[in-house]
């Protein structure tokens, strides 16, 4: 049973962080403003930004927060990625709930027996 569970959460995790990356591409490409507004703190997309690691993955994980909560402008006026922050919003969410029911699920079989 929770081979099952970690398969469900593996291909959620791969599907979430497909659709952000190809929004930050999608942005980059034909919101080039934008784009360099909202990731000028992740060092990885800039090579010349020397921040460290660590404020780079907060900032990384800031811009996906802010996304799940309101939908930017320039998604709003794009189909294919309006169409993608949707799944990916929901790719985060069958995420959160793989990893609640891997966790959840085997201890609720024991509480059941």
């Amino acid at each position: 049973m929770g081979i099952i569970f970690f398969i469900f959460f593996f291909l959620s995790g791969v599907w979430y962080f497909a659709f952000y990356e190809i929004l930050l591409r999608i942005e980059r490409s034909s919101y080039r403003r934008n784009w360099e507004k909202d990731t000028e703190k992740i060092s990885w997309l800039h090579k010349s930004n020397p921040l460290s690691p660590y404020s780079s993955r907060k900032a990384y994980d800031r811009l996906g927060r802010s996304w799940f909560r309101s939908t930017p402008a320039w998604v709003r006026d794009n189909r294919t990625a309006y169409f993608l922050i949707w799944s990916w919003r929901i790719g985060l969410l069958v995420m959160i709930l793989g990893m609640l029911s891997f966790i959840l699920v085997p201890i609720l079989m024991d509480v059941l027996r």
